[in-house]
């Protein structure tokens, strides 16, 4: 049972933008490893997907324009859906402080 602010929870919850930034062909993706350290990020067939905080999106934007320039990209924001199926799979990670 939470009984509190419903856009504070989704801001606790969930990051809330998703990064797609998509390489072009000639890009090097092998020097994109070290960026999965500091980010979770996924890519498949030259699309990298990363779901990031704010503060977090200017610096792997940074790091992925020093790599390649994208032939797309797009930032979104988080589907509430999302928001509720991470805070419903462990509820207590995002309520205590």
């Amino acid at each position: 049972l939470y009984d509190g602010d419903f856009d504070y929870l989704i801001s606790r919850v969930n990051p809330p933008k998703r990064l797609v930034f998509e390489f072009s062909s000639e890009a090097d993706l092998s020097k994109v490893e070290h960026i999965n350290k500091e980010f979770p990020i996924k890519v498949v067939d030259r699309v990298l997907t990363s779901e990031v905080s704010d503060s977090g999106l200017t610096t792997l934007l940074d790091l992925l324009y020093d790599i390649d320039k994208p032939t797309s990209l797009s930032i979104e924001d988080l589907p509430v859906e999302d928001t509720m199926r991470n805070f419903f799979n462990s509820p207590k990670k995002f309520l205590d402080e």
